[in-house]
């Protein structure tokens, strides 16, 4: 985990704010990440990306950043378009390290149950 944070950091007590994402649970999002996902193409990426992590039978960082390349192949769309969909979906931040990497320390059960808040948030 200290490894996905070195480029951001000066010194090494910076970890402790900086890697709040594998310990908090949020409830709510932001305004600006809510305005990510409102996009029309962010439901349709976020549905895919549970559909392919659901499917994964190794939750590993090379495996999910394999589906998110589907993803880009079967939808169409690319950039942050596509990234920050993916990124608030199941991280529930709209910035961090590594995208594959966290979402694989985050561990599957977290990254698909904060996808099925996003997804409730945006169906409603």
């Amino acid at each position: 985990m200290i490894s996905l944070y070195i480029p951001q950091m000066s010194y090494t007590q910076q970890v402790v704010d900086l890697s709040s994402i594998f310990f908090e649970d949020r409830t709510e999002l932001t305004e600006d990440e809510m305005k990510e996902i409102a996009d029309d193409n962010a439901l349709p990426i976020i549905k895919l990306l549970k559909e392919k992590l659901e499917a994964l039978d190794v939750f590993t960082a090379y495996f999910i950043n394999q589906e998110v390349y589907q993803i880009r192949l079967a939808l169409g769309v690319k950039g942050r378009k596509l990234f920050m969909p993916v990124r608030i979906a199941a991280t529930f931040h709209m910035h961090g390290p590594q995208l594959a990497e966290t979402m694989e320390l985050m561990g599957r059960d977290k990254v698909m149950a904060n996808i099925d808040r996003v997804l409730a948030l945006i169906e409603k």
